[in-house]
């Protein structure tokens, strides 16, 4: 008899916490599935930049691009399931596209009088498209009956569009008394990757009703690829006056993603 009691009790002292774990998850999915669509901005988005120096008229000659991170508009749609628990696995496509500002600059040795170099820039302007797929297990937690938060990570997988500068064609100014040159042409390229990164981040929601709320995301994602450094073509640089090309061989690492910081509606089933 003592023995049946104490398993009763055991049975018991574990039954009540795990219903009302059970009850605390049914509150924080409200449902079984969700879906989410949220527009914002996404900020801290990579700096790119490349450059590369070689021997010219025996003195050191340089060109480099430098394109600066920016913050622009994204939205994005999602959605998951509630497989046990306060755990369930989602999908979130995001879109984020801005043109930017580049700077590319170029030092030229004059051929005649030693130490004698013109420097030049351009501005530019150059866009990125970044399209993700963030796949995250999510566990989500109520605060009140009304307000539930969930934190979210997982891999992501971007497809990458950069507008990069792979050639350039230099003129001349003027010879003396001071030695002066000047873009006379620029080409322009995509840049086109796809690769595989991560994420992770938190959500917020409100829920004015079981099934329908408003809420903020945050997210925070990165991925790296290898993008070609056309400025190591220097082949046609000492007779045509051009750098760059398609027959360089150098890399350098492209960053993408950011901090997103979204808003919007949340309906569950």
């Amino acid at each position: 008899m003592t023995r049946t009691r104490l398993t009763l009790a055991v049975v018991l002292a574990l039954a009540f916490p795990l219903s009302g774990w059970a009850q605390e998850s049914d509150g924080a999915w409200g449902g079984r599935a969700f879906v989410n669509f949220n527009a914002g901005v996404q900020t801290a988005s990579p700096n790119f930049r490349y450059q590369y120096s070689t021997v010219l008229f025996d003195e050191m000659a340089r060109a480099g691009i430098d394109i600066p991170g920016k913050t622009g508009m994204t939205f994005d749609v999602g959605g998951g399931v509630r497989l046990v628990q306060n755990l369930g696995v989602g999908v979130t496509y995001s879109r984020y596209s801005k043109e930017r500002t580049a700077t590319l600059s170029t030092t030229i040795p004059s051929p005649f009088d030693y130490g004698q170099a013109s420097t030049i820039e351009r501005q530019l302007p150059l866009q990125r498209e970044e399209d993700a797929v963030h796949f995250q297990a999510i566990y989500r937690i109520p605060i009140t009956n009304k307000v539930h938060v969930g934190v979210f990570g997982g891999p992501s997988y971007f497809r990458c569009l950069d507008d990069v500068v792979s050639q350039f064609a230099l003129g001349v100014d003027s010879f003396f008394p001071a030695w002066a040159v000047n873009f006379s042409d620029v080409t322009q390229t995509v840049d086109k990757e796809s690769v595989w990164g991560y994420h992770g981040g938190v959500d917020v929601t409100y829920l004015f009703t079981r099934r329908f709320g408003v809420g903020t995301t945050m997210r925070y994602s990165r991925a790296s690829h290898h993008s070609t450094n056309h400025f190591a073509d220097t082949g046609d640089l000492f007779y045509d006056g051009v750098w760059g090309g398609g027959n360089a061989t150098e890399t350098v690492t492209m960053d993408h993603g950011g901090f997103h910081w979204n808003g919007g509606v949340n309906l569950r089933f």
